[in-house]
């Protein structure tokens, strides 16, 4: 009888922050932070998953840690990046309105 292997994380592309936890909707490096902020029973008993399943995580994030890292940074760059413009392109609006009010 052959035995079916496990897979516990899924790669989307080359962006390490879009690998997920095999059938599930829970990004692994945001499940990998969780855990190292709480601790592996908390997050076994949080998900609902294995511990096998955790330290794959867990194995996941330590292999790839640095490229996590680089792409969180990167990640929290582009979003102030496009809340400055976000912001600039409000006031801007906000001075056309009130220019044709006059």
């Amino acid at each position: 009888m052959a035995s079916e292997l496990k897979t516990h994380i899924e790669l989307h592309g080359d962006n390490p922050l879009k690998a997920r936890i095999a059938g599930k909707p829970w990004k692994a490096a945001l499940v990998a932070k969780f855990i190292l902020g709480f601790g592996i029973d908390h997050a076994v008993e949080h998900y609902g998953f294995s511990y096998a399943t955790a330290h794959a995580v867990m194995a996941f994030y330590y292999d790839n840690q640095e490229a996590i890292e680089t792409a969180m940074k990167t990640s929290d760059e582009n979003l102030v990046q496009t809340t400055t413009s976000l912001d600039e392109h409000i006031a801007e609006l906000r001075k056309k309105a009130n220019t044709k009010q006059s």
